[in-house]
């Protein structure tokens, strides 16, 4: 053994007789005997793996600041201080689910350069006053039972115009616009090809090719779909057009009246004269 370097007093220790066991501490009892004690004999200091293992193991967690830290399986805000868990506390390798993470209500609580990917669920209104860009397609979905329209507000918002698509729509169409505007009172024409251009709103219509069943007399055309050969068109109102039966050959057109056809008498010879006797029926040519 080895003294201290200074030792005010005279001290003796008069060990034990013999060795302890494995793991025994030496005790003095205040008066200079040694003895031999285990560490489960509830001594203050003696060797141990965990502070669980001490009998006084609550004071000891108070006294180094630990508090209940050492006995929990997890650790949560109460346990911390100010009673908040910072970025720094949370291991990057975390992997917390989203089912852990609150929903965020707040306005302004998510960037705009937030949201990279995925759809916007729900019946989520977005409201802003920059502008909307995407270089994807713009798509303004149905609800499964209507079509829903595209809509530009006025001024004040009070009212608004829009588009909509037909209730059902066969096959997809996507009409291309002009390039530039045109001329007032022109009109839009497509080439049957989704191609859209400016055209006068006067167009040629060709009767030939352009008009298939009846054209109507007040737009230029005869009001017939067909006729009697050899008959004359007349009005059969005041805006139809019909066919007269075919006419005799060298005989007399005459007047049937009012929404009537005309008539023809039957051929006439050389030097007759025509007789019309007070019966219609008996219109005739006589020597």
């Amino acid at each position: 053994f080895k003294s201290p370097a200074n030792v005010t007093t005279n001290k003796i220790w008069t060990l034990p007789p013999a060795d302890g066991t494995n793991g025994q501490l030496l005790k003095t009892d205040g008066s200079g005997s040694l003895s031999w004690i285990s560490a489960t004999g509830g001594g203050d200091l003696f060797a141990a793996n965990n502070l669980s293992d001490l009998a006084n193991a609550g004071t000891a967690r108070t006294n180094l600041g630990l508090g209940t830290l050492a006995t929990n399986s997890a650790v949560t805000s109460a346990l911390i201080t100010d009673g908040t868990i910072v970025d720094a506390d949370i291991n990057a390798s975390a992997a917390i689910a989203d089912t852990k993470l609150a929903t965020i209500s707040t306005a302004g609580k998510v960037s705009g350069s937030a949201i990279t990917s995925g759809t916007i669920g729900g019946s989520t209104v977005v409201a802003t006053s920059g502008q909307l860009s995407s270089t994807g397609n713009i798509r303004v979905a149905g609800t499964g039972v209507t079509a829903t329209d595209l809509r530009f507000g006025d001024n004040d918002d009070s009212h608004y115009v829009g588009f909509k698509a037909p209730s059902t729509v066969t096959t997809n169409y996507i009409w291309t616009l002009p390039a530039a505007d045109s001329t007032s009172g022109f009109v839009l024409s497509t080439d049957g090809s989704g191609s859209l251009s400016w055209i006068t709103n006067s167009p040629t219509v060709a009767l030939a090719s352009g008009v298939s069943g009846t054209l109507p007399v007040g737009n230029g055309g005869t009001g017939l779909t067909g006729g009697t050969s050899g008959g004359v068109p007349y009005f059969s109102s005041g805006s139809t057009l019909a066919s007269s039966a075919a006419l005799t050959t060298n005989g007399v057109v005459l007047g049937g009246g009012a929404g009537a056809a005309p008539v023809a008498t039957a051929a006439g010879a050389a030097y007759q004269t025509l007789r019309i006797p007070s019966l219609d029926s008996h219109r005739s040519f006589w020597n």
